[in-house]
C-alpha cells in the first residue's frame, strides 16, 4: 500500500504539474487529485516537500526511460528493415510517454536546473550516444558522422512527437505509418546502400 501510494502520488504530482506549472500547484491539490484528504499530510508522510516529490518523478522517469533491455533482447533480426521498423516504433512509443515529463522541463528549467542537467546527460545525451553506437556496430560508412547521423535520426522522431504535442497534430498531417516507411529506408540507405541500388535498380 506504501508504494502504491507513493507511486500515484508521484504520477499526479508530474501530471498537474507540467498542465499548471510548479508555482500553480499545491500540496493539497496533488493529495486530492490522487484521492487523498488535501492538505491531509499523505504527501507529506513520503516526501518532505513538493521540490522533493518532483526531483524523485523526474529521476524514476529517467531510469524507467533508460532501461532498453526489452528491446535489446529482439535483437538483432535478420532483415535490415525489420529492425529498423521496430527501433522506430519502439522509439516513438517510449516517446509517447513523454509529454508531461517535456512540458515540466520547458516551464521549469530556470527552477530546476540540476533536474534538466540529469534528463540531458542521463536521457537525452545517452539515448543519442546508444544510437551512434548501434549505427557502427551495423556498418555506417565512416565517412559519416555517425554521433550527427544519430541525432538526425532520432531526432526526427523526437519532432514528430513534439511538434504534435504544441500544434495538436503531427507535421503536415502525416501520421506514424508514413514517417517510418521513409525512415526505414533512409536508415537501408545509410546502414546497406548496396541493397537500396539493388531495389532501385530492380523495383518490384
Amino acid at each position: 500500500m506504501t508504494s502504491s501510494t507513493r507511486d500515484r502520488l508521484l504520477d499526479v504530482g508530474i501530471q498537474l504539474i507540467a498542465e499548471r506549472g510548479y508555482r500553480s500547484v499545491t500540496v493539497g491539490d496533488i493529495e486530492a487529485e490522487a484521492g487523498f484528504a488535501a492538505r491531509g499530510g499523505t504527501l507529506y508522510r513520503h516526501f518532505s516537500s513538493k521540490a522533493e516529490l518532483l526531483d524523485t518523478a523526474m529521476r524514476r522517469h529517467i531510469e524507467s526511460v533508460g532501461q532498453f533491455d526489452d528491446l535489446l533482447v529482439l535483437l538483432p533480426l535478420p532483415d535490415l528493415r525489420s529492425e529498423l521498423s521496430l527501433l522506430g516504433r519502439w522509439l516513438l512509443v517510449r516517446l509517447s510517454g513523454e509529454e508531461s515529463i517535456t512540458r515540466i522541463v520547458e516551464k521549469e528549467s530556470a527552477r530546476f536546473p540540476h533536474l534538466i542537467d540529469a534528463m540531458r546527460e542521463d536521457l537525452s545525451d545517452a539515448g543519442y550516444r546508444l544510437a551512434s553506437a548501434y549505427l557502427e556496430q551495423r556498418g555506417l560508412d565512416q565517412r559519416w558522422d555517425s554521433d550527427a547521423v544519430a541525432v538526425i535520426l532520432l531526432g526526427s522522431l523526437i519532432n514528430l512527437r513534439r511538434s504534435t504535442w504544441t500544434f495538436g497534430k503531427p507535421p503536415n498531417g502525416l501520421d506514424d505509418d508514413r514517417v517510418l516507411v521513409t525512415w526505414v529506408e533512409l536508415g537501408v540507405a545509410l546502414l546497406d546502400p548496396a541493397e537500396t541500388r539493388a531495389n532501385t535498380d530492380h523495383p518490384t
